[in-house]
């Protein structure tokens, strides 16, 4: 299964920049701190989004259009890192 689709993001064109410009749902946010293993307090705070933001978007369902664009790009540079943390591990240098 695509890492876009396991999360629920459209990997590219307009779907992603509808729903991005929409606002990410907040299921999106959940789905990534069970694939990163990450605590939602943690992943807030890369994020930027402080907790009090967190219950709001929570409650409410979607994070802000500038919110999902920091969602995702932190979700394109964890599946990155986990990428070449895999290769690393698979190839040792030495």
């Amino acid at each position: 299964m695509c890492f876009g689709t396991r999360l629920g993001i459209p990997s590219q064109g307009d779907q992603l920049l509808i729903l991005a410009r929409s606002g990410f749902p907040f299921v999106i946010f959940e789905r990534l701190t069970r694939v990163f293993q990450l605590d939602a307090a943690h992943l807030g705070k890369l994020l930027s989004i402080s907790s009090s933001t967190l219950r709001r978007r929570r409650l409410a369902g979607y994070f802000n259009p500038q919110e999902s664009d920091r969602i995702f790009r932190a979700a394109m540079v964890l599946r990155q890192d986990r990428k070449s943390t895999r290769l690393n591990s698979s190839h040792p240098g030495y």
